[in-house]
């Protein structure tokens, strides 16, 4: 074997020329699950650092140094991996920051791509942790970081997630300052908000967050801040924060989080400076710092402080690595350096003294003069020290009084969310114990006309044969039914006892629930503060009416089947059958009644992100990340029809309201319209970025639909009119959906909130402000209740104003899609744990 063909597998070898000789591999770096770094130099003998997209798994090298796609079903992963590399080096080369790896440029050789950088002198951080800790003083350290956020600020200003921020991923420089390398987990796929996580596996443990680890969860800036957060941790104490399943199983086993907090651990370091680094290493990224810039914010009182002695470590930092040249014995190179070292020392001396507010007049050449001038501005700058550390004071005892005012404000919504959790297991174990006397005294009822019948017949058969012992059996048929009346009044009193229980817990649920959002108000102002629901309200039309949901017992099914996340759910039109979409690529349909799993539909071959039913329930379809519709038949459970997109990934698919028509949200920024299989798709160019989420109106007129472009807009369905733009939302669009009646128009964002638009005529008007803690939405089919997702995977119901009425139980984890029965009688929800849960309000 050669040795060319040793390499066929792995890297390129050291001689391998690039772009037609202009670079030269020298030797090989490292390799990653996106790609492999060499050493290079170009053809003026300049190093520079090269890196080749060469994605784990998806690609191969063969004999001749090429790059192919691992097998034929990956070839289309790996295009896009090419074409995203390449538009990720098209955005690092226009970040414009000293801390941040410059990019060169890129091309395109060997069937692949290469991206061409700066080589950086210096160690990675993760040596100088290692090797030496004593230059990790506080104030080197405060400096560091000061300069590693403005870095990670200007990388997501570019809309990029780096996902891989490490300690080993950030160079040192001669300066001692750092340099973000190593983009090969970069996504520009990023908005200010969230970037769906990669199929490509992406951690490091101890420095990635929770959402890392899970496939299909989303992403945001804040994800990348934990990574900075276990970077400034490590600086700190010498070692990485604990993995994130660790905390995770720990806190799950309810055992004590194994990360131990900065703050109060750690002298010398400014209180809100540890306290930041403990609240962006949350395992809840909601509870994070959200950007860089506000992290930058919250520093910025105590920088000024920390900087100038940090610029002094820096320098001294330089030295330890570079210490200067011996003056060289030469007597003219000795006046001449004389010279120059007067010169600069006068520079120095004016830049010193303009940092007190005056000039200094020419440097006087009598010594004893100059000697003066340097004590007074010795003494003037202590006395600036003196005042700096003063104030550094001051701010210190202001930031631990608001840290404890913090650790008191979270121990009351601890105390307020365990309160709540409590309220509703009393109130679960209160409905099963209703449920159960309920069934008792049916069965009580059963047994005692079966008793009593048989004592009839056998005081009938008595009479009719003369026998004596009539009166007999007359007075066991008496004390019988005595006995079951006392039974029956027993039981009664107890189901009487038990719903008063509910009605007791509830009001002490919804109480506790209203102070709990009190509480959480100062913290999260954006949330929506719930109201009292006041008085039930007795039903008006049929059973599965709001009121009836807010005050009968209801049964519960969990659903298990699917083998990954369920992101997709939908009831049949006659409510006998429930479908499902999930991450195992499998389509699984179930009985509505029952709950029994009847078939699983396969054939795709990525994520199932959508399902729905036609509206006369003769067919449904479902929509995946392979950018392919699916047309089931719904009798025989067979495919009828297969729509290819043209694009990637399809992230919601919908049927028409006279069944004659498919809708789907693509990521060219289009809507796709098909009608007759025969005839093209109508387009419509509705948004400049992904198309997420698509709707049809009840009557078919109107199409509405929600974009990463955080848009929300309207369009005439015939004519591809733009009706109405609904404005900019906070976050990208995560779905939207019409109200059965047409008068309502909801829109959920990544940040979790819903958004609700009311009509008038031709006008949508937004609600007053967006409810949060939302993941998921669904309407009654009499638009009478909603029922929601939430962010703590419980299933809601509200009213039409989106306030909540009762908490229906929840999953184990995040909740992807909710639906209502047509009926209005059972509520279906889909989770990232797996399941669905079933709920029948009993009749």
């Amino acid at each position: 074997m050669t040795d060319l063909e040793e390499l066929s597998d792995t890297q390129l070898p050291p001689g391998a020329t690039l772009a037609d000789g202009q670079y030269t591999i020298t030797r090989f770096l490292a390799s990653g699950g996106f790609g492999m770094t060499y050493m290079a130099q170009d053809r003026f003998g300049r190093d520079v650092v090269i890196k080749e997209c060469f994605p784990a798994g998806l690609s191969r090298r063969t004999h001749d140094t090429r790059v192919r796609p691992a097998s034929k079903s990956s070839e289309p992963t790996f295009e896009k991996c090419i074409a995203l590399f390449l538009r990720e080096a098209e955005t690092l080369a226009g970040l414009n920051s000293p801390h941040v790896v410059n990019v060169l440029t890129a091309f395109t050789e060997n069937g692949t791509a290469y991206m061409v950088m700066n080589y950086v002198q210096g160690s990675d951080f993760q040596t100088v942790i290692d090797r030496y800790p004593e230059r990790l003083t506080p104030d080197y350290v405060m400096m560091f970081a000061h300069y590693l956020l403005s870095a990670v600020a200007t990388v997501h200003s570019a809309n990029i997630l780096h996902r891989d921020i490490k300690p080993g991923n950030i160079l040192v420089d001669p300066e001692g300052k750092p340099v973000v390398i190593d983009f090969g987990a970069a996504r520009v796929e990023a908005t200010k908000q969230s970037v769906k996580l990669s199929t490509l596996p992406v951690v490091a443990d101890g420095y990635s967050p929770n959402e890392f680890y899970i496939t299909g969860v989303e992403q945001g800036l804040a994800s990348d801040l934990y990574s900075v957060a276990a970077t400034f941790y490590a600086a700190i104490t010498g070692h990485a924060p604990p993995p994130a399943p660790e905390r995770n199983q720990a806190l799950a086993e309810q055992k004590t989080d194994p990360l131990v907090p900065l703050t109060g651990n750690h002298p010398g370091y400014p209180p809100v400076f540890l306290a930041s680094i403990d609240q962006t290493l949350s395992l809840a990224r909601r509870d994070r710092i959200q950007s860089a810039g506000e992290w930058q914010e919250m520093l910025r009182p105590v920088m000024p402080d920390t900087m100038a002695l940090g610029q002094s470590v820096a320098q001294n930092y330089a030295a330890a690595h570079h210490p200067p040249a011996p003056p060289e014995p030469i007597l003219g190179k000795l006046l001449l350096a004389s010279v120059a070292g007067l010169a600069i020392g006068a520079v120095a001396m004016a830049a010193v003294s303009g940092s007190f507010g005056s000039r200094l007049p020419e440097i006087p050449t009598d010594v004893a003069a100059l000697h003066a001038r340097a004590t007074q501005a010795e003494n003037e700058t202590e006395a600036l020290r003196d005042r700096l550390t003063v104030g550094a004071g001051q701010l210190a005892d202001a930031e631990n009084r608001i840290t404890i005012l913090s650790a008191q404000l979270e121990n009351v919504r601890q105390q307020r969310g365990t309160e709540v959790a409590a309220l509703e297991q009393r109130l679960a174990d209160a409905e099963t114990a209703a449920r159960k006397l309920q069934s008792q005294l049916d069965a009580a009822s059963l047994g005692e006309t079966q008793e009593v019948a048989a004592l009839r017949d056998q005081l009938d058969k008595a009479q009719a044969n003369g026998n004596t012992s009539d009166a007999e059996l007359e007075r066991q048929l008496s004390a019988e039914r005595n006995t079951s009346a006392a039974l029956r009044r027993e039981l009664q009193q107890a189901r009487d006892e038990a719903q008063a229980e509910i009605a007791r817990l509830n009001a002490q649920l919804r109480q506790a629930q209203g102070q709990q959002g009190q509480d959480g108000a100062r913290l999260v102002p954006a949330v929506q503060q719930q109201d009292d629901p006041g008085p039930a309200v007795q039903p008006s039309g049929p059973a599965a009416s709001l009121a009836a949901w807010r005050r009968d017992t209801f049964g519960s099914q969990v659903l298990r089947g699917h083998t990954e996340v369920v992101r997709a759910v939908a009831f049949d039109p006659r409510g006998e059958l429930i479908v499902s979409g999930g991450n195992d690529n499998t389509v699984r349909v179930w009985d509505a009644e029952t709950g029994r799993l009847r078939q699983t539909l396969t054939g795709h071959e990525k994520d199932v992100t959508s399902v729905a039913f036609s509206p006369d329930g003769q067919f449904f379809i479902s929509a995946s990340d392979e950018g392919r519709i699916t047309v089931w038949d719904t009798r025989r459970l067979t495919q009828r029809r297969s729509i290819e997109t043209g694009n990637t990934f399809v992230q919601s698919a919908v049927v028409g309201p006279g069944s004659d028509r498919i809708a789907a949200g693509l990521p060219d920024g289009s809507v796709r319209i098909w009608g007759r299989e025969d005839a093209p798709p109508q387009v419509v160019d509705a948004h400049s970025d992904w198309v997420t989420g698509v709707a049809f109106s009840p009557d078919g007129n109107l199409i509405a639909s929600g974009s990463y472009d955080r848009t929300v807009r309207i369009w005439d369905a015939r004519t591809e009119a733009l009706l109405a733009d609904l404005g900019d939302a906070e976050a990208w669009i995560t779905s939207v959906s019409f109200a059965p009646d047409g008068q309502t128009l909801y829109a959920t964002t990544q940040d979790e909130m819903v958004l609700a638009w009311t009509r008038s005529g031709d006008t949508w008007r937004l609600a007053d402000a967006p409810v949060a803690g939302v993941t998921s939405i669904a309407a009654s089919p009499s638009s009478e209740f909603l029922v929601t997702g939430s962010d703590d995977s419980q299933v809601q119901l509200r009213d039409r104003e989106l306030r909540v009425r009762r908490v229906l139980g929840g999953h184990g984890d995040q909740i992807r899609a909710v639906a209502v029965g047509p009926g209005g009688r059972q509520i279906i929800s889909a989770s990232d744990d797996e399941t669905l849960r079933l709920l029948t309000l009993d009749q």
